[in-house]
């Protein structure tokens, strides 16, 4: 996902911008984003624009994959397929496309610190940052947790609140109901299955504590 920048006439050198190059967000733009926008695999990107002088040109490497010949007849690439009398087919075999070489996406950005051109050292080995991504809700995942209690103004995020605490939603018993940690934290309180016997054929639950950000 690429997000937008504000818009600028002049690179970092001060020269008319003529391209750009896509840098990763950094933890606070990617903060920013509303919970709708944030990507599902946590990548976000920020393009910074710039002249042709001052653009860093790539930083990684993907050759093309040579094509494959016809497993079917074994036409060789840019020859046509041919039939069993050795004479050209007007259509190529069905599994021709499919034996060709997948094409390499580059999935290479520049780190999030790499807003002035002129001091990039970025390579295709920096390791992409790691940013919390949007958890899509299964179906119905919603309607439970509004039937288990959980306040309407949480619901949005109650998901990935869940997910981040480690929470089984088929292991809540009862209903989440809002309180305070021991130290006057807003939080949520909850019954949990810990464990489905006890040695004495009875479910172990215990309550639990969540602190809630408010925020």
């Amino acid at each position: 996902m690429t997000l937008t920048a504000p818009t600028a006439d002049t690179c970092a050198c001060g020269a008319p911008v003529e391209a750009q190059y896509q840098r990763h967000a950094t933890q606070a733009e990617y903060d920013a984003l509303p919970e709708s926008l944030r990507p599902i695999d946590g990548v976000a990107t920020i393009a910074v624009r710039v002249c042709g002088d001052c653009h860093p040109g790539p930083i990684c490497s993907h050759p093309d994959a040579d094509p494959a010949p016809c497993p079917v007849c074994r036409a060789r690439p840019g020859a046509a397929c041919a039939r069993p009398d050795g004479s050209p087919r007007p259509v190529e075999h069905r599994k021709r496309a499919d034996a060709q070489p997948e094409i390499d996406v580059c999935r290479h950005h520049h780190r999030e610190t790499c807003t002035d051109p002129r001091q990039c050292r970025c390579t295709g080995d920096d390791q992409p940052p790691v940013r919390a991504p949007r958890l899509i809700l299964p179906p119905g995942e919603q309607a439970v947790l509004a039937d288990l209690g959980m306040p309407p103004a949480m619901l949005l995020h109650a998901a990935e609140w869940a997910a981040r605490q480690g929470i089984d939603l088929t292991r809540v018993r009862g209903q989440f109901r809002t309180g305070l940690t021991q130290d006057n934290r807003p939080a949520m309180l909850f019954d949990y299955a810990e464990a489905g016997d006890d040695g004495h054929g009875h479910e172990v639950v215990r309550l639990r504590v969540e602190p809630i950000d408010q925020t």
